[in-house]
């Protein structure tokens, strides 16, 4: 595919910090003082602070809280200065971070932007850490993706124009729930609001694909690891595939027009003896045969998370 059509990007979508103070704190105090280190309006609402092991009186010295949309390392030490002229900080620890391919395509409408984050999710060679899942509203049914699971309730989306069409009514697409707090994560959806607001300029309406790191997966726990970060190690859970430019039209036309499987996903396959002598199958290869790596895998490592890396350690 050409993608000089498309404009890709990685970007920081939020880190997640865990601070402990040496004297007891209310949570809501260090939500309000966290506001102003943010710089935030009184009209935006509070950030969400979590204390770890609260008393009665809600007084904790642990609290977790991410900060949003982050340009920079310098960015996020300037939130903990302001926040340690206040509270008197004995450590700091990197807990969490989601970083997020963007790519938009000039002129797009909400299904064409579906259509990507559709192959996002049917081209990833990362495995799910559980099950594929559309979800939308508070208290409204998920939708399984593909063939019924254990999950037998559920509805689902079997065909690629039922994924298509879901993702373009704004529902999104994920492996776990993220309240679980699994250590990766991937999400997927078509960006058109921001911060519960629509995005009416429809030149910022994006396929975005989300990737969600925490404790073992997670690559640094301080922060001047986390400063001396290089993103291109990153590049593996955005890694993808594409249809083989080779295929008999019987075989891609199915693939490309009506499935919905994961067929990116790396795994165990049967290699076909084609020698038709002996055994049918001749050991196992790592991905379906009809894939080839896709060029986007160059785009991302070499271009997008490169650049994120020099932005976030030398901001412009």
């Amino acid at each position: 595919m050409d993608y000089r059509a498309y404009k890709i990007e990685t970007v920081i979508d939020w880190v997640e910090l865990e601070i402990q103070t040496v004297d007891g704190s209310n949570f809501w105090t260090i939500q309000r003082h966290l506001k102003k280190a943010l710089l935030l309006s009184e009209q935006e609402k509070r950030p969400g602070v979590d204390p770890e092991g609260a008393t009665d009186t809600g007084s904790a010295s642990i609290f977790r809280f991410r900060i949003q949309a982050p340009k920079n390392m310098h960015q996020l030490n300037e939130v903990l200065s302001r926040l340690r002229k206040r509270f008197n900080i004995e450590t700091v620890r990197v807990v969490g971070i989601e970083v997020a391919l963007d790519t938009y395509r000039p002129g797009a409408n909400k299904k064409e932007l579906a259509e990507i984050v559709a192959d996002r999710y049917r081209f990833l060679t990362a495995k799910p850490s559980k099950h594929w899942h559309l979800y939308r509203h508070t208290g409204e049914t998920p939708v399984t993706v593909g063939r019924a699971t254990r999950l037998g309730k559920l509805d689902n989306a079997e065909r690629l124009c039922d994924l298509v069409r879901h993702l373009e009514n704004e529902w999104q697409l994920t492996d776990c729930e993220g309240k679980d707090n699994p250590e990766i994560r991937y999400h997927g959806y078509v960006k058109a609001w921001d911060n519960g607001e629509p995005l009416n300029d429809a030149s910022q309406w994006r396929a975005r694909w989300e990737v969600t790191l925490r404790g073992q997966k997670l690559p640094f726990k301080t922060l001047q690891e986390l400063a001396a970060f290089n993103f291109t190690k990153l590049a593996k859970h955005f890694n993808f595939c594409r249809l083989a430019d080779d295929l008999p039209h019987i075989i891609r036309h199915p693939l490309a027009t009506w499935s919905v499987a994961q067929l990116g996903m790396k795994g165990k396959y049967k290699r076909a003896n084609r020698s038709m002598v002996g055994r049918l199958y001749n050991g196992f290869r790592e991905y379906r045969r009809a894939m080839v790596a896709d060029e986007i895998n160059k785009v991302i490592s070499d271009s997008c998370l490169r650049r994120l890396t020099r932005q976030w350690r030398h901001p412009e």
